[in-house]
């Protein structure tokens, strides 16, 4: 079976994503008054480390450094690219000056509700384009779940809404 360099591409994006995911709501546990809000974000930091090591477990089955020459690059098309340079969670370096400016509850869902959202569209459009069996029965998983993840948001967003 032939590779597609964005499969592997995308399956790094998605680890990468899933660590930024497992920091930020790690941090926003912390961050947040609400317990029950610091309970979902401590489940959603847990879920993200769990999707981290599907992704990874798929990666590593497929990424082969020997069949890639010193010239081959991994090619990403426009999508690729603007999300690694967006992101979709806050980077690593700099999660703890975002997360110490959480100024409510509030601001917190909403950052995580539209990360969630933009993470979905990611594994959808990385589901279309895979070439992988394994990895659209992955990417669909992890679809599911992040629809989830936004379904537990939107009832603090509902929540806020009515108040």
């Amino acid at each position: 079976m032939s590779i597609n360099f964005n499969d592997i591409e995308a399956l790094n994006i998605s680890m990468n994503l899933e660590k930024e995911g497992q920091a930020f709501y790690a941090g926003a546990a912390d961050a947040v008054r609400n317990p029950e809000i610091k309970k979902v974000f401590n489940f959603l930091a847990a879920e993200e480390a769990d999707h981290y090591e599907m992704a990874k477990k798929l990666y590593e089955a497929h990424y082969k450094p020997e069949l890639y020459s010193g010239e081959d690059e991994l090619i990403m098309d426009d999508y690729l690219k603007r999300v690694v340079d967006a992101g979709v969670f806050p980077k690593a370096d700099n999660i703890g000056t975002v997360i110490a400016n959480i100024r409510s509850d509030a601001e917190a869902i909403e950052m995580a509700f539209k990360a969630e959202v933009d993470t979905m569209k990611f594994f959808s459009d990385a589901m279309r384009n895979t070439n992988l069996p394994e990895g659209k029965e992955i990417f669909k998983e992890l679809i599911d779940q992040e629809k989830e993840h936004i379904r537990m948001l939107e009832v603090f967003r509902d929540e806020r809404l009515r108040a």
